[in-house]
C-alpha cells in the first residue's frame, strides 16, 4: 500500500554524501540556495517567536506553500520548519492538524495519487463524503 510521503521519503532530497543518503532539511536548503546562485543561508535562528504555516495535502504528499512567492516545498515531520529557498523566506513553524493520521487514512484509500489532497479547514467529514461520492469506503 502506499504511503502519504513527507520530505524524508523523497528521492529528491537524497544525496550520496550523507551516510543514509538523506539530506537533513536545513542542509537541504543550503544545497538548494547554492545551485540557485543565491547568497550563503543566514542561521536565524528557530526560536518561539516563529509564525506558523499549515502544511497541506497535495498528490499524497505534506507540503508547505511560501506565503511570499507561492512557491512549495516538502514538509517534514522530524524538522517541522520551513525556509523557502526560492525568495529567502523567514523561518516558520510547520502546523500539521490535530486529524493528520485519520486524514491520511481516508486519504489512502483513493487509488490516484492526484486525487491525494487536503487543504486546511477541510474536515474528515468533506473527506469521506467525497470519498463516497467516488464509490470510496
Amino acid at each position: 500500500m502506499d504511503i502519504i510521503r513527507y520530505y524524508e521519503d523523497e528521492s529528491i532530497h537524497h544525496d550520496k554524501n550523507f551516510p543514509d543518503g538523506l539530506v537533513p532539511y536545513q542542509d537541504f536548503v543550503r544545497m538548494h540556495r547554492q545551485r540557485l546562485g543565491k547568497s550563503p543561508l543566514v542561521d536565524r535562528g528557530l526560536g518561539l517567536g516563529m509564525k506558523s504555516l499549515w502544511a497541506k495535502v497535495n498528490h499524497g504528499r505534506w507540503i508547505v506553500d511560501c506565503p511570499n512567492c507561492r512557491s512549495a516545498q516538502i514538509a517534514s515531520r522530524e524538522t517541522p520548519f520551513f525556509h523557502c529557498a526560492e525568495c529567502d523566506s523567514d523561518w516558520f513553524r510547520i502546523t500539521y492538524p490535530a486529524e493528520r493520521v485519520a486524514i491520511e487514512l481516508l486519504l489512502l484509500k483513493r487509488p490516484n495519487i492526484a486525487n491525494r489532497n487536503w487543504e486546511p479547514g477541510e474536515t474528515l467529514t468533506i473527506l469521506e463524503k467525497e470519498n463516497a461520492d467516488k464509490g470510496i469506503s
